[in-house]
């Protein structure tokens, strides 16, 4: 995926339920942090200038998380709508986990004799960003609570 010219930019993924339940996920650069309804779930999401980036979202994370399904619960994707100023190469779904050397030959982007992917290309992981910052916050309140004194009246 490319962002073009720094402008703004949404993925939209729209998925069924058992139960006829809807979900829509989206990824955009106007986000400025996730939110959640019964409906929807929206992941900030900032790309590197001009360069390709491999995109890839913990599905099973993000319905666990928001949506509470459960891992057994039957979905499937009912369409993917991609807005202005973004260019998408690929997309793909693997129960596998992937990272930029095991990528497979399908979907991994060339490069030049001598080049080193990630010298060319990027990697993110939305919902991975999202869980580092809760694990500093959380981090952050435990030190706070320690810190303060106890006092019983």
């Amino acid at each position: 995926m490319r962002c073009v010219q720094d402008k703004a930019f949404t993925i939209h993924f729209d998925f069924a339920f058992a139960e006829s339940k809807n979900l829509r996920l989206s990824i955009s650069n106007i986000y400025k942090e996730e939110r959640y309804n019964h409906f929807s779930i929206q992941v900030p999401l900032t790309l590197p200038k001009d360069q390709w980036t491999v995109v890839c979202l913990d599905l099973k994370g993000y319905f666990s998380r928001y949506h509470h399904a459960r891992e057994s619960e039957k979905h499937f994707m009912k369409s993917l709508t991609v807005c202005a100023n973004s260019q998408v190469s690929r997309i793909a779904t693997s129960d596998k986990v992937f990272d930029c050397e095991s990528l497979p030959r399908d979907l991994n982007y060339k490069l030049n004799k001598g080049e080193r992917w990630e010298d060319r290309y990027s990697w993110i992981e939305p919902i991975e960003c999202e869980r580092a910052a809760e694990v500093v916050v959380e981090k952050t309140r435990v030190e706070k609570k320690v810190s303060k004194p106890i006092v019983k009246p």
